[in-house]
């Protein structure tokens, strides 16, 4: 499909919409920013570049973008590019959905954004990013709260012996229990040692080469004992 794009502008993001949902994009314009103020103060960001955020009414015209060269399966709910920031969400008919979509991915921009700056005031370079289920626990740990779902997944993991240890969690990558385990994990440090440490490996992570290490500087505690 060839959509015409319009631009619709709140003081941290650029909202890329087809005028035909203009009423869809003055809501989710409205969600993404208050969502953007919220993390960048998180995350301590008082300067940050504008955030570019491409809306789709479907999945199905999700499904076409050329943001990514890959195909987008239809459970993916949205998607964030590594490369320039860019948001991209689809609207599936729930709002409650939408809401959390937005929230979720605005996590990931502003979470690379936050990198970037970290990396360069030490002046390194690196071509990693925190493990995914860091990334992804993040991304749920400050867009949502703790529900009956993700309490009925996590469960039927330890009952059926199916959870996954934090050092084997790349085995599962891209899985919905990993994003839970995530939550979880982050969700424990955060009550055990305090929300500021959940969002000190960012904030450190020019230190370590490796996530192991780093914990252990900010927890006192080696991933094993964590686990």
């Amino acid at each position: 499909t060839d959509f015409r794009w319009r631009v619709m502008k709140t003081p941290h993001v650029d909202l890329h919409f087809y005028p035909e949902e203009e009423e869809l994009a003055r809501s989710v314009a409205s969600i993404a920013e208050e969502a953007a103020v919220e993390l960048l103060a998180v995350m301590e960001l008082e300067k940050s570049k504008r955030i570019p955020f491409l809306l789709y009414s479907t999945h199905r015209d999700f499904e076409q973008t050329n943001v990514s060269p890959y195909l987008i399966p239809e459970e993916v709910g949205g998607l964030t590019d590594l490369i320039k920031g860019r948001v991209l969400v689809p609207h599936t008919g729930s709002y409650h959905r939408l809401r959390w979509v937005v929230r979720h991915e605005l996590v990931h921009a502003v979470m690379l954004e936050k990198l970037t700056q970290v990396l360069r005031q030490h002046k390194k370079t690196r071509y990693t990013y925190p493990p995914l289920w860091y990334v992804e626990g993040l991304a749920e740990y400050l867009a949502t709260s703790w529900d009956s779902r993700a309490d009925m997944v996590l469960r039927d993991a330890v009952i059926n012996d199916h959870l996954v240890p934090i050092d084997e969690l790349w085995k599962v990558n891209g899985t919905f229990l990993m994003y839970k385990e995530g939550q979880s994990i982050l969700a424990y440090i955060g009550e055990k040692h305090g929300r500021d440490k959940v969002l000190q490996f960012l904030f450190d992570w020019w230190k370590k080469d490796d996530f192991e290490d780093l914990a252990v500087d900010i927890l006192g505690v080696a991933v094993e004992e964590l686990n």
